[in-house]
């Protein structure tokens, strides 16, 4: 998937992915992509069969080191073609639901783990996934499996810059998310309703897009929340880090099982400790107490509590965490983990 004009989240991975290799030094001879969502079913089938005959063709013909595929479960008939029958050496960048929403039926996992025979390396976004890989497929070797952070982090944007000292008595939050479902957006507002009954002061904000949007704007509107939370939709990375500057938390409320959660990464990169869920890789990169805390997930109450947490420690304890966010995020730099994976991918050339 490649992001289009009307969706510029959906797809973006693969599209940094492909320019992050590029300035390592790789040459993609070619691309088979499709473009953003697609609504109608019949439109999406024609969309993927032209992307198959894509894959085939350029698979087969074209003269390349090895195939890099993005998504294990919809190019699983690809992967078979082109490693079993073709002898091609095959790369499978696994993103995550690929194996939590694909992978539940036994026919799934035997057609998943089919194709994986054929893999000569395995690219799964963080440790925490090596451990689901390591359980669903015990098959795949250990050795053959790296880690991408998906993509890492743009430290060249996101980055502290002119944070803005935070106003006495009020607590600056905000959230960066697709408005779906299960992405946690009511979760939030409903916290920072329980904050404003408390009796504290609240601003914020919501950035992202998604087919929750009329819900979530409903639901904002029924908790008289207008006031406190704007919704901004979709804006651009540097656009991003300038509302970032007036926060003094990132919350990360989904309760998806995320594979890695770079919003939460990137929003430390600008120096913001993030509550989090405690479910998928968010729960192993935030340091209880650190660089942030964890809340139950869609708890609500959970939630609520450690913002009150997080507003009721010293200054100087803030800054220490505001420091610790950004030495987590120095991890993800997304020229460092770019050329670690260049580095391991050269050993199949």
């Amino acid at each position: 998937m490649y992001p289009s004009t009307k969706d510029g989240l959906f797809g973006v991975f693969v599209k940094n992915f492909v320019e992050n290799l590029e300035r390592q030094g790789a040459r993609f001879s070619h691309l088979a992509v499709i473009k953003g969502k697609t609504p109608s079913a019949i439109t999406k089938a024609l969309k993927y069969l032209f992307h198959y005959i894509n894959s085939l063709f350029y698979g087969v013909f074209s003269k390349s080191d090895f195939i890099y595929i993005h998504f294990l479960w919809h190019h699983t008939p690809i992967i078979i073609l082109l490693g079993g029958v073709f002898r091609k050496k095959i790369v499978v960048n696994i993103h995550g639901s690929d194996i939590t929403q694909f992978n539940s039926s036994k026919l799934q996992k035997k057609i998943n783990a089919f194709a994986l025979k054929y893999a000569k390396r395995v690219v799964v976004p963080s440790q925490y996934f090596v451990e689901i890989i390591k359980d669903a497929f015990p098959e795949v070797a250990v050795n053959n499996i790296i880690v991408y952070p998906s993509g890492g982090i743009n430290r060249n944007v996101f980055k502290l810059e002119n944070h803005k000292q935070p106003e006495k008595g009020v607590i600056n939050i905000g959230m960066t998310s697709r408005i779906d479902a299960n992405k946690g957006w009511d979760v939030f507002l409903k916290a920072v309703a329980e904050l404003k009954n408390k009796g504290y002061s609240v601003n914020g904000f919501i950035i992202g897009q998604g087919n929750k949007e009329a819900e979530m704007l409903q639901l904002r509107k029924e908790l008289n929340l207008e006031s406190e939370i704007a919704f901004l939709g979709l804006l651009s990375q540097s656009q991003i880090v300038s509302h970032y500057k007036n926060l003094d938390l990132f919350v990360f409320p989904t309760a998806l099982n995320e594979s890695l959660g770079l919003v939460g990464l990137e929003a430390m990169s600008c120096g913001l400790p993030v509550i989090a869920s405690n479910i998928g890789a968010p729960s192993a990169y935030i340091n209880e107490g650190v660089n942030g805390f964890l809340f139950e997930t869609n708890n609500v109450e959970s939630l609520t509590k450690r913002i009150i947490e997080y507003n009721s420690i010293l200054d100087v304890d803030k800054l220490t965490m505001r420091k610790n966010a950004i030495s987590t995020a120095i991890q993800y730099d997304s020229e460092k983990v770019s050329a670690n994976l260049y580095q391991q991918l050269l050993e199949l050339c």
